[in-house]
């Protein structure tokens, strides 16, 4: 597991959320990302962000 993290350290680790989450999502990890989201404020941004990447990403609703 130590290699892949360095692995996925090496190519996506200078980036920005936005391009980050492009690459996770839609590429590296395609089909097997979904968001927990309690949908309070402080989940909004990544909610948007998400959304903005790829809205097809299943989201989860945490009741807190």
């Amino acid at each position: 597991m130590s290699a892949s993290l360095s692995r996925l350290q090496t190519y996506y680790g200078e980036l920005d959320a936005l391009p980050l989450l492009q690459a996770i999502i839609n590429d590296e990890f395609a089909g097997k990302v979904g968001l927990v989201s309690s949908f309070g404020s402080g989940s909004a941004l990544l909610l948007a962000m998400v959304a903005e990447v790829n809205s097809a990403t299943p989201v989860m609703f945490l009741e807190t």
